[in-house]
């Protein structure tokens, strides 16, 4: 007779430590958000200083015509070249918004997305392991199955060999005590039976 079929041990999921590459990310995460940080306090305090300057009269305390009108444009020139830098301080500011805005909730769709296929694949392996048990335990009762026909067929044949004589000694005697009825009657149930089988 076969062994029983014994389960494929699933290996049970590692927890992870934290490698290199997570204090990477989390170095890259902090350096960036001090940049952001700074282009964000640059860009505000420019901004703020650009509209205190511009709320100013552009007044020349010169008293020649010319020296004032050279000053007026000197700060006008100057005024020009801040409103420049706040544009590009701006830039930056909504480059780095941007950048922020889309790249977290894309990244914590991979994450799922990463954390999804992880259960996937580990419900494969448990899947895959029971497929392998199922699989053994099949070949093992197929084995069974060949091994208790063919013992039906020894026994059909021990039984057919045991009846010629007993038929005879039965039929031979024509009064019949019960118990040779009995036998006689078992005799027909085991024929049907395995007439049936």
């Amino acid at each position: 007779m076969a062994t029983p079929a014994t389960p494929v041990p699933v290996p049970p999921p590692v927890p992870s430590k934290p490698a290199l590459s997570d204090w990477v990310q989390v170095f890259r995460e902090v350096v960036t958000a001090v940049i952001s940080l700074t282009i964000l306090w640059v860009s505000v305090s420019m901004l703020i200083t650009t509209f205190k300057y511009a709320n100013e009269k552009m007044v020349s305390t010169k008293t020649d015509k010319d020296q004032n009108a050279l000053e007026t444009r000197s700060l006008e020139d100057a005024f020009g070249r801040q409103k420049d830098l706040v544009l590009y301080a701006l830039a930056l500011l909504g480059t780095v918004t941007g950048y922020y805005l889309g790249r977290v909730p894309a990244e914590l769709r991979a994450q799922q997305a990463q954390q999804n296929a992880n259960s996937s694949q580990n419900q494969l392996v448990a899947t895959q392991g029971q497929l392998g048990t199922a699989t053994v335990a099949a070949a093992e009762a197929t084995t069974n199955l060949t091994h208790a026909t063919a013992t039906l067929g020894n026994v059909r044949e021990k039984l057919a060999t045991a009846a010629g004589p007993i038929r005879k000694t039965l039929t031979a005697e024509t009064t019949m005590a019960p118990e040779q009825l009995a036998i006689l009657d078992a005799k027909k149930q085991i024929d049907d039976y395995f007439a049936s089988s």
